[in-house]
């Protein structure tokens, strides 16, 4: 439950993701329209939220990786299917 909070800071300066923190799940959307991606971790997984974490800032869903255009932001409003675990 350490990383959730790694997990958010990453994407409050992202205008191109969206957290949503639900009953034992966290989802991050990524993205917009048909090139939208959504990835999943139990709430409590540190290890895949770190996974995650990691995706955003220097894999696959980097910044200015795969037409995710969109620099990071001090204070973004964002808006996804893909499982990290």
């Amino acid at each position: 439950m350490k990383q959730i909070g790694n997990l958010a800071v990453v994407c409050a300066r992202r205008q191109d993701v969206l957290l949503q923190v639900g009953s034992e799940k966290v989802c991050v959307h990524v993205g917009a329209g048909p090139e939208r991606n959504t990835l999943h971790a139990a709430w409590n997984d540190d290890d895949a939220i770190q996974r995650i974490v990691h995706e955003l800032n220097f894999g696959r869903y980097a910044a200015g990786r795969n037409g995710l255009h969109t620099a990071q932001q001090d204070c973004p409003v964002g808006r996804g299917k893909e499982k990290i675990a």
